[in-house]
């Protein structure tokens, strides 16, 4: 990016996650810019280390940097693996006359969700937002 040199200079839209948070949130820590990230999960911690790593080149060579912190995706197609997608395919298959029993992970976890079309258009809109005014955007994906 930095080698580019065109007008107008690439942004770059990173898809983070809220994974990184979920220590602070079971410990109900109140999230700020001042938290130290203590990622839950090697999938967290790769995201807070991009994360960190593109926003310090916002910092160090004012590259157009967005964050993009997201909830879970849903969405036409999705496999019968992610929650809703499996909760959906028992419940068809009980209106089909299947066995009228569903089974489910654990009930004490809450989840965000949106829909998949809507945060790829989220993700287009920050890609085509005007240029920030400060070196360091960051933004949340929310519905």
């Amino acid at each position: 990016m930095r080698a580019y040199g065109g007008d107008p200079s690439p942004r770059i839209v990173f898809a983070s996650s809220l994974k990184f948070t979920a220590y602070a949130i079971k410990a109900s820590i109140r999230l700020t810019r001042a938290w130290t990230c203590v990622p839950a999960n090697p999938y967290g911690a790769s995201k807070a280390a991009a994360e960190a790593f593109l926003l310090s080149g916002a910092r160090s060579f004012g590259l157009d940097v967005v964050v993009a912190a997201r909830f879970n995706h849903i969405g036409p197609n999705q496999a019968e693996r992610f929650v809703v997608a499996s909760l959906a395919a028992q419940l068809a298959r009980i209106a089909g006359g299947g066995e009228p029993q569903m089974y489910v992970g654990s009930l004490s976890s809450a989840r965000d969700f949106l829909d998949v079309r809507d945060v790829v258009e989220a993700y287009l809109a920050l890609a085509r937002r005007a240029k920030a005014r400060k070196s360091i955007t960051s933004a949340a994906v929310a519905p």
